[in-house]
C-alpha cells in the first residue's frame, strides 16, 4: 500500500500544526484510492471553532462539512475523504482509544478502510501514518511526497472557462442556434431522441429539504454530470437554456415551455444522477447524450465510484460518508489517564 501527499497537502498538515503548537489540532484527508494507492489531495483543517487543548480537540462541524464540498467540487476528478490525522503530544504515536472509536467509524465507511495518521513533535516534526481496516486493525505503513507521483488528472481543477459556462447557462444566456444533430431538430426532439438510449427508472422522491452545504453538494454534482453534454448540444447547435432550483438543473428550450422541460437531479442518499423527461425518469451518467448521439467512438461509462463496495449488500453512500460521518464523528481526543506518553 501506498500513500502520496501532493505537496499542498503535507504543507497544510504542517501549517495547522505551527499554528496550534501547543496543543491538539487535526484535520480530514481528501483525495482518490485507485488500487493499492491512496493519493492525498487535500488536507483541511478542523475549524475555526473547534475545540483545542493540550491532549484533546473537537471538529468544526459545520465548517469541516461545508469545505469538504466547497474543496472537493474545485477539482476534475472530485475528491473523496478517505482519512483523517492529527496531534499527540510528545512521542506518543499510537491510537488511545477515542482514537479507536473514531478511525473504526471511518474504517467502516469504506470497503478499503481508512488512512489515519499521527503527528509528533519529538522535537522535530514527525508524521507516522497507518491505514485502518475492519475491525479497527492497524498497520502502520510509509508516505511519500510529491506532486510528481501523483496522476495529472488528480491535481486538475475545473477550468474558468468551464465556470463561466455554468455561470452563462444558468443565468439563462446561452442559446447556440438553431442548427440540428441530424438535420432540423429542436431541444424536444432531440431530448425524445435520447431517452429512447436511457435505462428508465422509478421517479425520484421530491427532495425538499436541503442545509447550504447539501444544495452546493448536489448543484455541483449535477453540473459536473451533464457538463460534457451540456457542451456537445452546443457544438450540434441545439439551442437550450439552464435555470436552477435548490436541489435541480431545469434543461428547457429557448422559449422556457416548462411543458418541454427535462429535469436533472441527484437520487439521494446513492447521488445518483437521474434526468426526468415527460414523466418519466431515467438514469443518466456523464456523457450519455455524446454516446447515444454518435459524438463518441466508445460508449460513455459511468465513473467509477471509490465509495461503491465490492458486495452489493454492503453499500456505503456519498451521503453517509460525506453527512454521517462527520456527524457521528466530530471528537478525537487522547485518554492519557492509562498511558504514558
Amino acid at each position: 500500500m501506498n500513500v502520496i501527499f501532493s505537496d499542498r497537502a503535507i504543507s497544510a498538515v504542517m501549517a495547522e500544526t505551527a499554528e496550534k503548537i501547543r496543543t491538539e489540532t487535526g484535520g480530514l484527508f481528501l483525495g482518490k484510492v485507485v488500487g493499492e494507492n491512496w493519493y492525498i489531495i487535500e488536507a483541511i483543517d478542523p475549524g475555526p471553532n473547534s475545540v483545542f487543548e493540550v491532549a484533546y480537540f473537537e471538529y468544526d462541524q459545520p465548517y469541516v462539512q461545508h469545505l469538504i464540498n466547497k474543496v472537493a467540487n474545485l477539482y476534475q476528478s472530485q475528491l473523496d475523504l478517505i482519512g483523517l490525522w492529527h496531534r499527540h503530544p510528545g512521542s506518543f504515536d499510537q491510537f488511545s482509544g477515542t482514537d479507536d472509536g473514531t478511525n473504526t467509524a471511518y474504517a467502516q465507511m469504506r470497503p478499503q478502510g481508512a488512512i489515519s495518521a499521527l503527528v509528533n513533535l519529538d522535537p522535530h516534526f514527525r508524521l507516522t501514518m497507518y491505514h485502518v481496516s475492519q475491525p479497527c486493525t492497524y498497520t502502520k505503513i510509509g508516505y511519500q511526497v510529491g506532486n510528481a507521483l501523483i496522476p495529472t488528472e488528480f491535481l486538475a481543477y475545473h477550468t474558468p472557462e468551464m465556470y463561466r459556462q455554468i455561470m452563462e447557462q444558468l443565468m439563462g444566456r446561452t442559446s447556440r442556434g438553431t442548427g440540428a444533430i441530424t438535420g432540423g431538430f429542436k431541444l424536444s426532439d432531440f431530448l425524445d431522441k435520447m431517452v429512447a438510449g436511457l435505462t428508465e427508472t422509478e421517479m425520484p422522491p421530491q427532495v425538499l429539504l436541503f442545509s447550504e452545504a447539501q444544495r452546493d453538494a448536489v448543484i455541483a454534482r449535477i453540473l459536473e454530470e451533464i457538463m460534457p453534454d451540456m457542451e456537445y448540444m452546443s457544438e450540434q447547435k441545439i439551442p437550450y437554456l439552464l435555470q436552477k432550483d435548490q436541489s435541480s438543473i431545469w434543461l428547457m428550450p429557448k422559449d422556457q415551455n416548462k411543458n418541454l422541460t427535462m429535469r436533472f437531479c441527484s437520487r439521494l442518499p446513492e447521488w445518483e444522477v437521474c434526468c426526468v423527461w415527460r414523466g418519466r425518469s431515467y438514469i443518466y451518467h456523464s456523457g450519455a447524450f455524446q454516446n447515444i448521439g454518435g459524438g463518441r467512438t466508445s460508449p460513455a461509462q459511468p465513473k467509477p465510484d471509490p465509495l461503491e463496495p465490492a458486495e452489493p449488500n454492503a453499500r456505503v453512500t456519498r451521503s453517509d460518508f460525506w453527512g454521517e460521518v462527520i456527524k457521528r464523528v466530530v471528537k478525537l481526543g487522547t485518554e492519557w489517564e492509562d498511558k504514558k506518553v
